[in-house]
């Protein structure tokens, strides 16, 4: 535990920012799936706070993860936006294209 999990960490994440700039929603979810158990156990152990060194890696991996919520967000608007456009269009699908809360 160490270096090579908190390296394995990036790998992932930055594997998540690359699928999340993408379309493939299989992408997204299988590169999720390899990011949240690397984080718990980094979480359980505490294993970031052993040295400054990883704790600067931490710090840098905390960016990427925020690159990829900042994308969460950008696509969740996108969908948001193309919904709207279609519901405004008037489409021929049964029901209403869009709903409100």
């Amino acid at each position: 535990m160490g270096r090579a999990a908190i390296d394995e960490l990036e790998s992932a994440i930055e594997a998540l920012v690359t699928a999340m700039a993408g379309t493939d929603a299989q992408a997204i979810e299988a590169a999720t799936r390899k990011v949240q158990p690397i984080i718990a156990d980094i979480a359980g152990k505490g294993a970031w706070r052993a040295t400054p060194e990883l704790r600067e890696v931490v710090d840098r991996v905390a960016l990427a993860l925020d690159r990829a919520r900042l994308r969460a967000h950008v696509n969740a608007d996108l969908a948001r936006r193309q919904l709207d456009l279609l519901a405004a269009k008037g489409t021929a699908v049964p029901g209403a294209a869009t709903y409100r809360r």
